[in-house]
């Protein structure tokens, strides 16, 4: 009695193939790379995602066959799974086991011995299976569906499914396994891809290893000039094709919002179906719904000589397009993340958290980083003492001592929704109405002001009189030109102006320590609000003598 190869049997576009180990002990599965001597025994495309050059490998262990992921250099990239499972050491296989690799299934065979025994090193079984084979009725959990067939249009059939929570689809042989496989296939197709593009070719190669189709399109729909942009497209050699789509057909499916399957529509007159696609026996067109809308569609179809689709590949195809969906949408979602992150980190070190939170979030429309004319209230605060005390201590201390000061200083700015510009040394800058804009902002940064003196006094309580730090404020109120600027390496958000250099005058030239003094139109802004003393003219480096005044606290 002969004992029978074990094989290895999977598909490649519309064609099953077998791979029979015969006299090996040892099989190695993977794309390959002929150029560098690395040869697979048995080698799959490179069109087929997630293979890795020597994917894994199949080898004899005593009487049994075990599956072992990656090569000596190490595992493979996208893993290698044994029914369901990924696997991390060698794993026994047995008759009907189901191998991915990557998104690719394999299913492991070891025939009965019998009398005679059938080999060959690398089999494509060319007899058409039948359609019950290739594409049973399965139960897909995410949804039920409900298909329908009108009355014949012209010389084609139409059918259509949409869904009913009231119906279950019918069950057929091999449904567990075959349902397995293929939401294991989509879940994986979801997995290992990085950005939308490689998702959505990974699940055209996916839809054409589980559907007997000639090719697989996904498209886009741009309803303002019903428009249907190819964003990918596949033929059943797995390999890129632009491929025709009738816009008809397209239209239609959309226009009743469900999947629609279409036999012979070359026959039906009233299609209106183009010359380019006048030899497809079959065409599915499933829409992909997001958020209520439709976003675009599946385009799936069959050419003569090959048998037609019916409703089984109608099922399967409308589950794989609301998974296409929720894909896409789940890849949106981690765009839109990714953005807000990234514009929360550069964000977060001029700005308090509840003013990051509106930009990110897009309750402040008026936000913007771009560069623009502004009317702000710009702030500078200088330490006095700092730099004498600072060549007593070490250089850690120094820091320490800098760090909890500028928290304190940090703290008044943020919570008066200012926007730190800049450290300088022991002195700091901020600014009050960009990119936030503010109606009250002249207001909020002397209460900034007045909150900076109050917590360096309670700082300095605590502290020997020769090791106290002093501090003083200087604000003025103007327009500025706010944005981004600087290198083409290196940017900041900023503002310039001849605003920002009366409040530096201010600050250096005017205020002592304990000190808040302010221009003439912050005056103006927030006179009602605080009791200020009248400093008179004041010169100021640099430019003519303005009125200044100097803030006292609030009214009483």
């Amino acid at each position: 009695m002969n004992s029978p190869s074990p094989y290895l049997s999977y598909r490649i576009g519309n064609n099953e193939q077998r791979f029979y180990f015969d006299q090996r002990d040892t099989v190695r599965i993977g794309r390959g790379d002929p150029a560098s001597g690395l040869l697979m025994d048995l080698t799959l495309p490179h069109s087929i995602p997630g293979v890795g050059r020597h994917h894994a490998t199949i080898r004899r262990q005593g009487t049994e066959w075990v599956l072992v992921d990656g090569s000596k250099d190490g595992p493979s990239k996208n893993g290698t799974y044994l029914d369901g499972a990924r696997i991390v050491a060698p794993a026994p296989l047995c008759d009907g086991s189901q191998l991915l690799l990557g998104t690719f299934p394999i299913e492991f065979c070891q025939p009965r011995p019998s009398s005679s025994g059938e080999s060959g090193s690398l089999k494509q079984v060319v007899d058409t299976p039948a359609l019950d084979e290739i594409a049973p009725e399965i139960s897909i959990s995410m949804a039920d569906l409900t298909v329908s067939r009108p009355a014949a249009s012209g010389g084609s059939s139409i059918w259509r499914v949409n869904f009913d929570s009231d119906s279950s689809l019918r069950s057929g042989s091999n449904q567990t396994t075959r349902s397995l496989s293929l939401f294991s296939d989509l879940g994986k197709a979801l997995q290992i891809s990085q950005e939308v593009d490689e998702f959505l070719e990974n699940i055209v190669t996916t839809l054409l290893l589980h559907v007997r189709a000639e090719s697989v399109s996904v498209v886009g729909w741009i309803p303002e000039r019903n428009e249907f942009p190819a964003l990918t497209s596949r033929n059943d050699n797995l390999q890129a094709e632009r491929r025709g789509v009738s816009r008809t057909l397209l239209n239609k499916a959309i226009k009743r919002g469900e999947a629609m399957l279409v036999i012979d529509p070359g026959a039906d007159p009233n299609l209106g179906i183009s010359s380019s696609i006048a030899d497809v026996t079959s065409v599915i067109v499933a829409p992909l719904w997001q958020d209520q809308q439709i976003r675009g569609a599946l385009y799936v179809d069959t050419k003569k000589g090959i048998q037609a689709f019916g409703q089984h590949e109608l099922e399967i195809v409308s589950g794989i397009a609301l998974f296409t969906a929720v894909g896409i949408d789940l890849f949106e979602q981690r765009k839109r993340l990714a953005r807000e992150e990234k514009q929360r980190q550069r964000l977060t070190p001029f700005l308090g958290k509840e003013v990051v939170d509106r930009i990110v979030n897009g309750q402040e429309a008026s936000m913007a980083m771009v560069v623009a004319p502004a009317n702000v209230t710009v702030l500078f605060s200088d330490l006095r003492g700092f730099t004498t005390m600072s060549q007593h201590l070490s250089p850690k201390a120094v820091v320490d001592l800098l760090n909890g000061v500028f928290e304190l200083l940090t703290q008044a700015v943020f919570q008066h929704h200012g926007t730190l510009d800049k450290f300088i040394g022991d002195g700091m800058m901020a600014f009050f109405g960009a990119p936030q804009r503010l109606d009250n902002h002249p207001l909020l940064a002397v209460q900034a002001g007045l909150q900076m003196l109050s917590a360096m006094a309670e700082f300095n309580r605590s502290r020997a009189p020769d090791q106290e730090i002093g501090i003083r404020i200087g604000i003025n109120t103007g327009d500025v030109v706010a944005g981004d600027i600087g290198s083409a390496e290196r940017k900041d958000y900023t503002v310039i102006g001849d605003t920002v250099n009366i409040a530096s005058r201010l600050e250096s030239g005017v205020a002592k320590p304990g000190q808040l003094v302010i221009g003439p139109d912050t005056y103006e802004a927030v006179k009602h609000a605080f009791d200020c003393e009248p400093l008179g003219l004041t010169p100021l480096k640099g430019r003519d003598p303005i009125e200044t005044y100097r803030v006292l606290g609030p009214r009483t």
